[in-house]
């Protein structure tokens, strides 16, 4: 799983702690976690652009990765066919909530994550 997510925050330990706390309830499924970028966003005063890749254990399913994807939005976007992108935005029309000071994040799904977690139903995702 590929993350790339913008956050509201003044610094990068700011950006990171934001971060934390979005994967905090998947934390125990997680294998490996690498910080691939962590800058200051140019479009935006008070926001960084964070990129982490993350192996999850076998043991995070369909169930675990719809209320993980419920925790972070109540909104997401798909993209690919199968469906290897998501996306949910503070900005995008249908999106009543976003976990507390994430801006927009995309996540990228391995051809095992896909087969893995999707396909799922679920009214948070949408084309």
């Amino acid at each position: 799983m590929y993350i790339r997510m913008f956050t509201y925050s003044k610094n990068e330990y700011e950006a990171k702690n934001i971060f934390k706390n979005m994967i905090v309830d998947i934390q125990y499924y997680i294998k490996l976690l690498k910080y691939e970028k962590i800058e200051k966003y140019y479009k935006f005063d008070n926001s960084f652009l964070i990129e982490v890749t993350i192996e999850l254990s076998e043991e995070f399913n369909q169930k675990k990765a719809e209320d993980f994807f419920k925790s972070i939005s109540d909104f997401w976007i798909m993209f690919g066919q199968p469906i290897d992108n998501i996306l949910a935005s503070k900005t995008t029309i249908g999106c009543n909530y976003m976990k507390f000071d994430i801006e927009m994040i995309n996540i990228y799904l391995s051809k095992e994550e896909i087969s893995e977690i999707f396909p799922f139903n679920s009214n948070i995702f949408n084309k």
